[in-house]
């Protein structure tokens, strides 16, 4: 995250909200280097961790936009690769609502649940449609939606 905003509370709130890395604006452009690898080291490390058995594998590949799993694949559109990249990097592979909108280019005051809604049924049947549960992405009331598969990005 990063923000103009450089007080303590804000910067805790922002922890709490899912940040893995805060940072105040201005950033020197050697410590936003340091917190994207970080971070990358991290979403490396998950992405490479050890199938647990009975754990069906769902791979994303963002070059052919497509989903594939245990029934077959699937074609997603960008806004939905860039809705599971975000939950599969994400601290418990969770979204607050807000993130998931700033992730698809609309701002905050013109947020519409509905629409945010059709999106996310959209997505779910795809992951239903190539093997996953019913309850792949589960909904946080009030909070946003939790993704329940393991998912590798490629």
């Amino acid at each position: 995250m990063a923000t103009g905003r450089t007080h303590v509370g804000d910067r805790i709130a922002g922890y709490e909200s899912g940040a893995d890395v805060y940072l105040s604006k201005p950033v020197e452009m050697e410590e936003l280097l340091a917190a994207v690898t970080a971070v990358s080291r991290r979403a490396d490390l998950w992405q490479s961790r050890p199938q647990v058995e009975g754990e069906e594998g769902f791979t994303v590949d963002s070059r052919s936009l497509t989903l594939s799993g245990p029934k077959g694949a699937t074609v997603i559109s960008t806004s939905e690769l860039r809705m599971l990249i975000a939950f599969s990097t994400s601290h418990a592979r969770q979204l607050e609502y807000w993130q998931i909108m700033e992730l698809l280019g609309h701002a905050a005051d013109d947020f519409r649940k509905a629409s945010l809604e059709v999106k996310i049924v959209r997505l779910r049947k795809k992951l239903v449609q190539v093997g996953a549960d019913l309850n792949c992405l589960r909904s946080i009331r009030l909070v946003g939606y939790q993704l329940c598969i393991p998912l590798k990005i490629t």
